[in-house]
């Protein structure tokens, strides 16, 4: 995962990319991320996942997911919502 801060503060928000792989009972889904999160004093962001991969019934699967999610009080989790369509062989 590549994370870059955006301003020259920590409170700043900050965008990223990485592969992310969604594993289940009946397969891999593996997607190329792009994100921004703002940390404060919100803790808000929006993730756009466009599917790159995928072992099981997602092999040969196309398709993207958008994901919007919020830090938790505690800081030590993400409530999130996830929409979007993915194909399949």
């Amino acid at each position: 995962m590549e994370v870059v801060l955006n301003s020259g503060t920590e409170a700043g928000p900050f965008y990223y990319t990485a592969d992310l792989e969604i594993n289940t009972k009946k397969g891999t889904l593996t997607t190329r991320s792009v994100g921004v999160f703002e940390g404060m004093p919100f803790g808000l962001g929006t993730q756009f996942d466009r599917v790159i991969g995928g072992t099981g019934i997602f092999e040969g699967a196309e398709g993207n997911l958008f994901l919007k999610f919020e830090a938790h009080e505690t800081g030590g989790a993400f409530v999130s919502g996830v929409s979007g369509k993915i194909w399949l062989d």
